[in-house]
């Protein structure tokens, strides 16, 4: 069998176990936590991600680029000063992270761990992008193992060890905890693909032209990030606690498409897919993106129906009747995430021949037609109009991206 469809298959494995631990935790939570829990849980994932995004500043979009234009003995340089423009954004976004417990929209005893979450999932992602790039999928899909999947078996066993455990406090220090052995473990992997260690001036000219970069990406993904976290927030506000929590589960387990595609499809294809449209490769990257887009439909469709089928049999488990009751809910949220893998398709087309504004637009239109959604459903306190804003978002989102992506020739 081919290397790299064992490469793969153990990805898939690897991916699998973790989003499936997910599932399971998810499935545990709902069960033993109550519902005001449940929701609170999916506020802070909710916000953690949002947050992370303005911590990095999508500055790895541009590093990333770069360490896969130069030679490898270039690439701590390249790391060295993308940590440092990294660095600066943290004196300015962590002291912001004090609105949201000021606001009260998080409680205030969860500050402490909330920054630990937001600095040690910062890092963590990093890593793993880091060793993407440098063509270590299998070696950065065991080390998301550690910091999605591990630790969630730990909760479990947990919580049914014993009902003093099943609050949400043991929930966060244990992904915590995940987070940060990921970090360990993942440092020493990329320390040991570096040739050179040694550490040069600050190269102002990059950072500047990082940030510059970056900037629109920054921008494209705050669009979306900002659909994903305001969704929980009004939701709740529109449906109440109790459809914030069923909300919080079915959304959990229908981004588990795109989680599977990142590992098994995207990391494995979109390096090449750059590489080979830069070299001006044109015919491998014609093959590059009929199999980008064979493996999205046929890999995230899969995944969609499965999870669509056989979640209502898990819902039964957890004896939460509203679970059951909304089930149309979660096929809605699964078309939505199926969507979103099928628009990083024309993203990638567009990210490697440098149109990146072109992508900015795009999330600006989607996040522009989410708003108007949410205005009409709040108006109207109809949780489904929610639902059918963040699909319309994400057709939007697709249609705009293929528009740019291939409505020019190939060599432009």
């Amino acid at each position: 069998m081919n290397s790299e469809i064992i490469k793969r298959l153990i990805n898939l494995g690897l991916r699998g176990l973790s989003m499936g631990s997910k599932f399971v935790l998810v499935i545990f939570l709902a069960k033993y936590l109550s519902v005001e829990d449940i929701g609170l849980y999916g506020l802070i994932i909710a916000t953690v991600s949002f947050s992370v995004v303005l911590l990095g500043g999508e500055i790895y979009t541009y590093s990333q680029r770069e360490m896969l234009s130069v030679d490898k003995s270039q690439w701590f340089w390249v790391i060295q000063q993308q940590s440092i423009a990294t660095l600066m954004l943290y004196f300015i976004v962590l002291p912001l992270q004090l609105v949201i417990f000021y606001n009260n929209w998080l409680p205030k005893s969860l500050l402490p761990i909330y920054v630990l979450l937001l600095i040690s999932e910062h890092i963590a992602q990093e890593i793993n992008r880091i060793l993407i790039t440098m063509q270590k999928q299998l070696i950065a899909s065991i080390i998301l193992f550690f910091r999605l999947g591990a630790w969630c078996w730990v909760v479990i066993i947990l919580f049914l060890y014993n009902e003093s455990y099943r609050q949400i406090d043991t929930v966060l220090w244990l992904w915590l905890t995940g987070s940060v052995m990921s970090i360990f473990i993942g440092v020493t992997f990329v320390v040991n693909e570096l040739p050179s260690l040694s550490f040069n001036k600050v190269d102002k000219t990059w950072i500047k032209k990082g940030y510059s970069v970056a900037f629109k990406f920054f921008c494209a993904t705050l669009c979306y990030r900002a659909i994903m976290t305001s969704d929980r927030y009004i939701i709740e506000y529109v449906g109440g606690k109790d459809m914030l929590a069923v909300y919080v589960v079915y959304v959990s387990i229908a981004m588990a498409i795109n989680s599977v595609l990142v590992p098994t499809v995207f990391s494995f294809v979109y390096p090449k897919l750059v590489a080979n449209y830069k070299q001006g490769k044109f015919s491998e990257y014609r093959g590059n993106l009929k199999e980008l887009i064979k493996s999205v439909v046929i890999i995230g469709g899969g995944v969609a129906v499965l999870i669509g089928v056989f979640a209502p049999f898990v819902f039964e488990w957890t004896d939460k009747v509203i679970l059951l009751e909304n089930i149309h809910l979660l096929w809605l949220l699964l078309l939505m995430s199926f969507l979103y893998s099928v628009s990083m398709v024309p993203h990638y087309v567009l990210y490697a021949k440098g149109l990146d504004k072109k992508i900015l637009y795009s999330h600006f239109f989607s996040l522009l037609f989410f708003t108007v959604g949410c205005l009409v459903a709040m108006k109207s306190t109809n949780v489904n109009i929610v639902l059918y804003s963040l699909i319309g978002s994400m057709v939007c989102l697709c249609a705009t991206k293929a528009w740019f992506a291939f409505s020019n020739k190939l060599e432009n």
